[in-house]
């Protein structure tokens, strides 16, 4: 499993899009707002659980949760998805201790 996805997210105050990479151990994107994400995850027991952090280069970026992230700061996400992730209609995250739906549409399988 290595894909760019296209990435739909909705929180309690927005909603969101970009793109993520998810394949080989890692998680990697960026949303529309310059949010980047960086992380990793292991497949187990038809789970795939990881950690991915989110952090912007740019100061003032509202998340769809609600909070205001800095440049200095960053948030940790908890991946816990079914290993077969592409077929679910919805996944959820917990950001800042917030809620939000995450909807991944496949792009195209990578090397």
């Amino acid at each position: 499993m290595s894909a760019l996805y296209i990435m739909r997210y909705l929180g309690e105050h927005d909603t969101g899009s970009g793109t993520v990479y998810i394949g080989k151990g890692r998680i990697v994107g960026v949303d529309e707002t310059d949010v980047r994400y960086h992380g990793s995850y292991e497949v187990a027991s038809g789970r795939l659980k990881g950690t991915v952090e989110l952090s912007t280069p740019t100061p003032g970026a509202t998340l769809v949760t609600g909070h205001l992230l800095s440049p200095d700061q960053s948030v940790t996400i908890e991946v816990d998805w079914p290993e077969n992730f592409e077929s679910a209609d919805a996944l959820f995250v917990k950001v800042a201790g917030e809620p939000v739906s995450v909807t991944l549409e496949k792009v195209g399988d990578t090397p």
